[in-house]
């Protein structure tokens, strides 16, 4: 059995368990992780429908069933006409899927439209939440999933490290964003977001980029993601673009310090609160509790946001194959922030750190 049904079996195990008889899954993260490939979802229906009973069934516009069919996991694939009458290609489906009753599991973010489509189709469809089953599926990765990751890993960290040593003054953050974000194209990654921030830019945690130019003693933020085969890394690295203050480095210090202590805490059957702590702690201890206005971190796989969060307040408990952030900052308004963040599997005996980049406060 491939890995694809093998979601779809566990999937259906859950969907058992909540007493629903099947669910949707829109074109997104989701989708891809059970049919393999990702489609652009605009106007038109399409989506995986995946039974309690039977196979599951793609419903596809004609123009995306040639490459339904070649490219996704999913045998079963019904398309349908532009000038059909959506209703009842989908009233087809659900009935040939005993799905037209009953309950139905939809994503959160599935459109008002899909879900007045749904519920004019079939009045006695029952529709409800499936993202804590798709959630829970997707928490712990695979070893093949591990291993996208840090080819993912490996591909931006080659990037970051080539346009720190070639970023420098007059340049601007728009500049440097387009120099790291043909590194990583040319190693067969995709760019899902890159964040440049120079000067007091830094002090804003989402600041993307800009036509500022980078000016003698600046620190530099970079904050770039790297999506190979779908799966995403994220990595920040702080450096100064010349000669940094006592004040930078006191700040880069207790960043970097109080992410290590976080990092050397992971291990399995610890809470995710409990990682967010060792660093919320110790960037308090050292005075600069206020300017830490970030949770520490944040899961990663086919999304860069995904569970689990590392934040206070969430008692979900580590497992191996759970894979996050922890990206520790401290933002100094008007004046420059630093972040250092690495990316982190969970083994069964502790971590595994995929970020091997240094993080000494470079002077570039």
């Amino acid at each position: 059995m491939n890995v694809y049904l093998q979601r779809i079996k566990a999937c259906k195990k859950r969907l058992h368990e909540k007493h629903l008889n099947g669910c949707l899954v829109l074109p997104g993260p989701n989708f891809q992780y059970f049919t393999s490939y990702t489609v652009e979802s605009f106007e038109r229906f399409m989506g995986l429908f995946i039974p309690l009973d039977g196979e599951p069934s793609l419903l596809l516009p004609e123009l995306e069933a040639d490459r339904g069919r070649r490219l996704s996991a999913i045998q079963r694939i019904t398309s349908y006409k532009d000038a059909e009458n959506i209703q009842q290609v989908l009233s087809s489906v659900l009935s040939r899927l005993n799905l037209q009753s009953g309950i139905l599991g939809v994503e959160g973010q599935t459109p008002f439209s899909t879900i007045q489509l749904l519920t004019k189709t079939s009045a006695k469809i029952q529709l409800e939440n499936v993202d804590p089953i798709l959630q829970q599926l997707r928490l712990t990765k695979s070893e093949q999933e591990l291993e996208k990751l840090r080819q993912s890993s490996q591909i931006l960290e080659e990037a970051i490290s080539y346009v720190l040593n070639t970023s420098k003054t007059g340049m601007t953050e728009k500049e440097v964003a387009r120099v790291v974000t043909h590194r990583i194209e040319d190693q067969k990654g995709d760019v899902p977001f890159c964040l440049i921030q120079s000067g007091r830019n830094s002090a804003i945690p989402h600041h993307s980029y800009g036509e500022r130019r980078i000016q003698r003693n600046d620190v530099l933020l970079l904050d770039i993601g790297c999506k190979y085969e779908g799966y995403v890394t994220d990595i920040s690295r702080t450096v100064v673009i010349g000669t940094p203050s006592e004040k930078m480095k006191e700040v880069h210090k207790i960043v970097v310090e109080a992410q290590k202590r976080a990092i050397e805490a992971v291990k399995p059957d610890v809470k995710a609160e409990e990682i967010d702590r060792k660093a919320r702690g110790y960037i308090e201890e050292k005075g600069y509790g206020e300017q830490f206005i970030h949770r520490t971190g944040h899961g990663l796989g086919l999304e860069v946001h995904e569970a689990p969060f590392i934040l206070k307040g969430n008692s979900q408990t580590l497992e191996p194959g759970m894979v996050f952030t922890v990206e520790p900052g401290i933002y100094l308004s008007g004046e420059f922030g630093v972040r250092v963040e690495d990316n982190i599997v969970v083994t069964d005996e502790g971590y595994e750190n995929l970020t091997s980049l240094d993080k000494e406060l470079r002077e570039v």
